[in-house]
C-alpha cells in the first residue's frame, strides 16, 4: 500500500439513522465514514473491512468484520466501513478526506488519500 491508497467512494453518516443503518444489507461498492469508536454488522449479508482512525486521521486498526459482530476501538475518533474485498491501508498511515463533486451522492463523495 503506497502513499496513494484510496478508499473509493464514501458516504458520510451525518444522522443517527444513517449511522445505525450503515451499509446494510450490502455495501454495493461504496463505503461509509462515521464519527464513532464502534460499529456493528447486524443485518449485513456479507463481511466488511473496518478501519479505525484517531483524531488526526492516522490508521489505528484494520479488521474484517463478519455479519452479526461488533467492532470497538476505544481510541478511535472515526471508523470507515468498506466492502471486505477492498485493500486496507497500513496501520499508522495518515489519511485525509478529500471531497469531490458527485451528482448522485448528495453533492459530495469523500476519498482518503
Amino acid at each position: 500500500m503506497a502513499a496513494g491508497w484510496r478508499s473509493g467512494p464514501l458516504r458520510v453518516a451525518r444522522t443517527r439513522s444513517e449511522r445505525f443503518g450503515g451499509l446494510r444489507p450490502r455495501p454495493h461498492g461504496r463505503g461509509l465514514l462515521l464519527a464513532a469508536r464502534s460499529v456493528h454488522s447486524f443485518g449485513m449479508a456479507e463481511p466488511l473491512r473496518v478501519i479505525s482512525l484517531d483524531a488526526f486521521g492516522r490508521v489505528r486498526r484494520v479488521a474484517r468484520l463478519l455479519p452479526g459482530r461488533v467492532f470497538f476501538d476505544p481510541g478511535a475518533r472515526w471508523v470507515v466501513e468498506l466492502p471486505a474485498g477492498r485493500p486496507a491501508p497500513p496501520v499508522g498511515m495518515a489519511l485525509q478526506v478529500v471531497t469531490r463533486p458527485s451528482p448522485g451522492a448528495g453533492g459530495r463523495v469523500c476519498w482518503h488519500t
